[in-house]
């Protein structure tokens, strides 16, 4: 119930929609009724007319309808004339009633329609709006298959929910109108038909419980196999350059017969159900078709009563059948539901204590440490008591074996973690205090692996910087020493480079990447080594393009070839969470030490 009603909030705002394609509902059902009533009036005239034909009487008819003794209709046919307007006026009613029904089943389809679609754009703006603002911790943790699985696969179940529920609405709706016109022909006939909705009712609420499990397990499922995909897929010159196609397939295929096996225990729940509504509403109608039978051979009932109430029981029973598959769908609907506010239930980074109040202005750059201790999972301890410092203008690298924690440092400035222990400074503030996108904005980063996003040069350019002018991204190109070879290509700075940049070389990547964080004008940079995996010409351009984009800048390098470090202001050397080495290239070297051990292994 709890999930129901946080779902119903998104629908709220669209009651007047609901409702007038709800009225629109009950007109479709007064259409129906009208149409099974003037079948019982057809075919009463045309039995007593044949009849009479047979007894040699003529074409002569007395159609009456009379409900508790009070006379509802009333209609004399003498001769063929009559009787071939009476048949004719029934067709053109009949057409009438076919025309005002579509108009009224258009309403309804588009009124609800649009609050579906209304409702999925606002479901999926709110959790990728919710998602973008999580903390670093949510995405370390979730696979981004099954985020994704959130956004696609979990939203367009409410929608199949949606659908059902109208389907469930209008099953109501007409129930109503036709029982209320079954009770005013003939109410004891109607008592003993309604004797199966509670029956059906019954065990439509005994399989919803149990499809509710089965379809939460699918869809938890389902995100695994998301998530594989998505990984094989974006690694896939890993698994072809080890020929592993046989192994991925072989993972693909055990993940998705362990899928199939929980989708076909809601197949089998489906199947199982379908039949028994299938035999409760037949069943009914057989047992309620013969008690008209008894009432009209004792005179109780005539032909067009039995016609009409034939038709509105078929009518009646219709959506009571239908709703077999509905507590599957709706139950599926609620686990993706609760999937989905799971996601909108966690805190976001913009939260008391995590975002800070104040909005600093432009920094000198300066940076410290202190006493700063770190645990990811709150167990393993990454830093430990960790304290440095670093002036305005600095450039400072970060040398260590794998796992030291030099990402974790870059991490804490970045404010993508808080430290559980110590201060972080700013320019003197402690970073508790600072808003984030403040910190963020400060800060440029060109990673190792260059990311860029599908689209043009020039939208993975200014994505640095959005509010910058057409010179400015070519300016930073410039610096970068990317405009060259982007005036060369056929379309210049509106070439689309394709998804995460496949159509150009790594040198070509790492160029645009630097011009984008000169074009944000940093006052803080972080380099994770942008020149390991080029090409020594490639690699000559990148650093010129780094050089010029670290003047008079505080830098942080993350350094893996400590041939590109020699030259800087700092070294850093962490190990075990501690820096246990300090100064320029030269003093470390000299000294006997972590440093000079990394050196000599790389250079002997």
């Amino acid at each position: 119930m709890k999930t129901s009603k946080r779902l119903l909030r998104y629908f709220l705002p669209y009651w007047k929609r609901i409702l007038a394609g709800i009225v629109a509902t009950m007109f479709v059902g007064f259409c129906e009724t009208m149409f099974a009533s003037g079948c019982g009036i057809l075919v009463d005239g045309l039995t007593t007319i044949s009849a009479n034909v047979k007894n040699g009487r003529g074409i002569l008819a007395e159609i009456t309808i009379v409900n508790q003794r009070i006379k509802i209709f009333d209609i004399t046919i003498s001769g063929y004339d009559q009787a071939l307007m009476f048949v004719f006026l029934f067709a053109l009613i009949v057409f009438g009633l076919v025309v005002f029904k579509g108009l009224f089943v258009y309403g309804k389809e588009y009124l609800m329609a649009s609050v579906s679609q209304k409702v999925l754009r606002t479901m999926r703006n709110k959790i990728y709006s919710h998602v973008v603002y999580l903390p670093m911790q949510f995405f370390d943790r979730e696979k981004t298959g099954a985020t994704m699985n959130r956004i696609t696969y979990d939203v367009s179940n409410i929608e199949y929910c949606f659908s059902s529920g109208i389907s469930l609405v209008q099953s109501v709706v007409f129930t109503i109108i036709f029982l209320g016109y079954m009770f005013f022909i003939q109410w004891e006939l109607t008592l003993f038909a309604v004797i199966m909705f509670p029956i059906a009712g019954y065990i439509i609420k005994y399989f919803s419980v149990r499809f509710r499990a089965v379809n939460k397990r699918i869809t938890e499922h389902l995100a695994v196999v998301n998530s594989y995909i998505l990984e094989a897929l974006s690694s896939i010159k890993i698994v072809k350059s080890y020929t592993r196609e046989d192994y991925e397939k072989k993972r693909f295929h055990d993940k998705m017969n362990k899928h199939y096996d929980f989708s076909m225990r809601s197949v089998r729940l489906t199947s199982f159900l379908k039949p028994i509504n299938e035999i409760l509403s037949l069943g009914g109608m057989i047992l309620v078709i013969g008690f008209a039978g008894y009432r009209m051979i004792n005179g109780q009932m005539n032909m067009g009563d039995v016609t009409a109430f034939i038709v509105l029981l078929t009518l009646a029973y219709k959506p009571v059948k239908g709703l077999g598959d509905t507590p599957n769908v709706i139950q599926r609907a609620l686990a993706s539901a609760d999937n989905i506010f799971s996601v909108l239930d966690r805190q976001p980074e913009l939260r008391p204590g995590f975002n800070g109040k104040i909005e600093i202005g432009k920094i000198k750059g300066e940076v410290i440490f202190e006493d700063v201790q770190f645990s990811y999972n709150g167990e393993d301890i990454i830093l430990r008591d960790l304290s440095f410092k670093v002036k305005p203008g600095e450039t400072v690298a970060l040398v260590g074996p794998s796992g030291a924690g030099k990402s974790t440092i870059i991490n804490l400035i970045l404010k993508f973690y808080l430290p559980n222990k110590g201060k972080i400074l700013i320019d003197g503030i402690n970073i508790l205090d600072i808003t984030i996108k403040s910190v963020r904005s400060q800060i440029g980063i060109v990673p190792q692996e260059t990311i860029l996003f599908s689209g043009t040069i020039f939208e993975n350019i200014r994505y640095g910087n959005l509010d910058a002018t057409e010179l400015e991204v070519i300016n930073a190109a410039k610096a970068a020493y990317a405009h060259i070879f982007i005036k060369n290509l056929p379309d210049g700075y509106q070439t689309e480079i394709g998804e995460r940049g496949v159509k150009l070389s790594g040198g070509e990547r790492q160029r645009i990447s630097i011009a984008r964080a000169i074009l944000s004008n940093p006052r803080i940079l972080v380099l994770d080594e942008a020149t390991s995996s080029l090409d020594s010409e490639s690699e000559t351009l990148v650093q010129e393009a780094t050089e010029n984009l670290m003047r008079s800048r505080t830098s942080f390098v993350i350094a893996h070839r400590l041939s590109t470090i020699q030259n800087v202001d700092k070294i850093l050397v962490v190990n075990e969470g501690k820096i246990v080495q300090s100064g320029n290239h030269q003093d470390l070297i000299n000294q006997e030490g972590l440093y000079k051990n990394l050196y000599q292994r790389q250079f002997h």
